[in-house]
């Protein structure tokens, strides 16, 4: 929920409409997929997604649940009906309005970086982009939501569990959305 109320700010400072933006993913595992939902609802179509060894692509947007479950059931984008697996090397070439990063370490390098076609890098990841592949990108004019901003969410959503078990409270989803949120 972080990377995206993220995305959102960034959107209403630069006069993106979500509902009409484009976004793919480096990872679909927990932090993808959820992003990649979350964004979805906002409108915005995921054309592309990766895991360390296999891309899928399409152009007009991938049915964001309908990959979840595939994924879920088989560990296997490759083998998604609704999309053409496509390279590595071309997933990083793919235009696109947002790319989120939400797998490894070092992922976006001076040899991707160059490559890249988006106007900004929502870092979900820990550290996915090295010291050069930063400095290419800002010399590019590609905007950057860093890691340390972008997926701090899920340590504040643990420091409210540790408050709620303090108190004794339980609170509801939209609660912990809103408090995440003003944070």
């Amino acid at each position: 929920q972080g990377t995206v109320f993220c995305i959102e700010e960034w959107a209403k400072d630069n006069d993106v409409d979500l509902s009409k933006s484009s976004f793919i993913t480096q990872g679909f595992g927990n932090a993808g997929a959820w992003a990649s939902t979350l964004l979805g609802r906002h409108g915005a179509k995921l054309l592309a997604t990766c895991n360390s060894r296999q891309a899928i692509y399409n152009s007009k947007g991938l049915e964001i649940d309908a990959l979840r479950r595939h994924y879920d059931e088989t560990r296997d984008l490759a083998s998604f009906p609704e999309a053409e697996s496509i390279s590595l090397d071309q997933f990083w070439k793919i235009k696109a309005d947002v790319l989120i990063p939400a797998a490894l370490e070092n992922q976006i390098t001076s040899q991707n970086a160059e490559s890249l076609d988006v106007r900004v890098v929502a870092e979900a990841a820990n550290g996915p982009t090295t010291l050069v592949a930063d400095q290419i990108l800002a010399d590019r004019g590609i905007a950057m939501i860093p890691d340390i901003l972008c997926n701090a969410g899920g340590v504040i959503v643990s420091y409210f569990e540790w408050v709620q078990n303090k108190k004794s409270e339980h609170w509801e989803l939209s609660e912990v959305d809103s408090k995440l949120e003003r944070m």
